[in-house]
């Protein structure tokens, strides 16, 4: 008997569905391995909340690749732009940037050593000393510059990431996912049927009256896991413990600004506020505590900052705010498992990973990779989905390590949010990443990490944790001849930064090459 899949049934109507069902339409629609196509099915149960700007991480370059679209058409189709990194604000001293994280690297290897220990050698001799004038992207995006990386130059280990109107990038997938085959199914699930003998899902009743058999299913259903959760009964892990909160209010803006290479991310009160900016519209997320503050008073400060003038002032309000906002509660933590019998969650039925690094869809992107290279049988055997499961666990735990290093290591002790984080006991394995380069400089790294150890460099020392020695290793150039060698590295930088293209003016150029189908 043929034990191939032959059917999948998705769940959702949000970007984690709709991403899966056109990776899936792209890959498994085609004959596989010999194999008949699979036949793919969404159940979009209810309208989605999509955030007013997209901003991914560098991993949304293999998945439109998988999908074999192109970046110029994505940029001028779905309304995009460039984005180098992330720009952390007013976490270790009241107004100053703290750091500029890009995924790109900063400096480069001396006689096969880190740059960072280097460094590191010339801030403990006296020397006032950053990672930002040695690289090319966080130099790059405070002037509004971009390229892509270019082999055998200085330009060679440029990296990069992508935004898009939230909106039309959804869009976008439930287009390419309908003309390559997908079956839409607008209505809700009533009730979830399980297989008698084998406790596997055998069929969704719907609220229309129908049934859907599927060999596997994937739940995309948000925070109520209807499937997984409501279901299988698969518990969440809160992770509010360290990361306490638990509304957020997306307010969208016109703007005339030079669109940002930097997303920023700063510390207001008791949360942060993440922006982002694409061309003629900027995007302000505020994280915030309901027990802190209130939907009212965050909206007062985001009209505040419209207006630069102080909280409260009448005069500061702007309705067309209340117009374009959107209030979301979040739910930090995981799910304690992602794969149970013929089911696997995805988004937010798996779990919340705080927006303090990743992109939305960086955990669903990675695990659709996952579960494609184990790629079951119908069925779905349980050794299969153990792997799967020790896997996505240990990838959301680096996910939580990035995300808590910028909570735990806040240097202003009067601020609401360290307050409420001072007597947090953070996770041992954050704890051995800190303690291990604060001791001797070098990263803690493993298989199928989130951050390369460059990255990892970077949000270390940005986040005020530098080696408190000189590795061995970087003595072997004399310390006058090390600090001229950097400066003309730094000299370097700003040499070819001046002879990048504006950003704008690149995206203005990528749209007008490109006319609409």
């Amino acid at each position: 008997m043929n034990d191939s899949l032959r059917s999948i049934a998705i769940v959702g109507n949000d970007l984690h569905a709709w991403s899966a069902a056109a990776k899936f339409a792209s890959v498994l629609g085609e004959k596989r391995l010999g194999a008949e196509s699979v036949s793919i099915t969404v159940v979009a149960n209810g309208t989605a909340i999509t955030p007013s700007v997209l901003s991914f991480d560098t991993s949304v370059h293999d998945f439109h690749r998988d999908l074999g679209v192109q970046e110029a058409d994505m940029i001028a189709y779905v309304g995009g732009s460039y984005k180098y990194g992330t720009s952390y604000q007013n976490w270790r001293h009241s107004s100053a940037v703290d750091f500029l994280y890009t995924y790109s690297p900063a400096g480069r290897m001396i006689n096969r050593v880190y740059f960072h220990h280097y460094l590191n050698r010339l801030r403990l001799s006296g020397k006032d000393v950053g990672l930002e004038p040695f690289s090319i992207s966080a130099m790059a995006a405070s002037e509004h510059r971009f390229t892509h990386p270019e082999p055998n130059s200085p330009l060679e280990l440029i990296d990069y990431a992508l935004q898009f109107d939230g909106a039309r990038y959804l869009q976008f997938l439930k287009s390419f996912a309908l003309e390559r085959g997908v079956t839409l199914i607008t209505s809700n699930v009533e009730s979830v049927a399980l297989d008698d003998e084998s406790g596997l899902v055998s069929h969704l009743k719907l609220v229309n009256g129908d049934e859907l058999e599927a060999d596997f299913f994937f739940d995309c259903s948000g925070e109520r896991s209807q499937i997984l959760g409501e279901e299988l009964g698969v518990k969440f892990t809160s992770w509010s413990d360290w990361f306490p909160c638990d509304r957020r209010m997306d307010i969208r803006r016109d703007s005339n600004a030079p669109t940002a290479l930097l997303n920023s991310l700063t510390q207001v009160g008791s949360g942060w506020m993440h922006a982002h900016s694409l061309p003629s519209v900027s995007v302000e997320q505020y994280s915030y505590c309901a027990d802190h503050i209130s939907d009212d008073d965050v909206l007062e400060l985001a009209m505040a900052k419209s207006c630069d003038s102080k909280p409260g002032d009448s005069k500061s309000r702007d309705s067309s705010l209340d117009q374009s906002k959107c209030v979301v509660s979040q739910a930090p933590g995981v799910r304690e498992r992602f794969w149970v019998g013929n089911c696997v969650a995805l988004g937010a039925a798996a779990g919340f990973p705080e927006a303090l690094y990743f992109d939305p869809l960086h955990a669903t992107h990675t695990a659709l990779d996952r579960w494609l290279e184990l790629y079951p049988t119908k069925s779905a055997k349980a050794l299969l989905a153990e792997q799967y499961n020790r896997s996505t666990r240990q990838q959301y735990s680096y996910v939580r390590d990035v995300h808590a290093l910028r909570l735990a290591t806040i240097a202003d002790a009067h601020s609401v949010l360290a307050e409420n984080l001072a007597d947090v006991e953070w996770p041992d394995s954050l704890r051995h990443r800190i303690d291990l380069f604060r001791s001797t400089g070098q990263v803690a790294l493993y298989d199928s990490d989130v951050l390369t150890n460059h990255q990892w460099v970077s949000m270390l020392i940005g986040c005020g944790v530098w080696p408190e020695r000189v590795d061995p290793l970087a003595n072997s150039v004399p310390i006058a001849g090390l600090e001229q060698q950097l400066i003309a590295m730094a000299r370097e930088v700003k040499q070819v930064v001046a002879k990048l293209p504006n950003h704008d003016a690149l995206l203005s150029a990528i749209c007008a090459t490109k006319s609409p189908t």
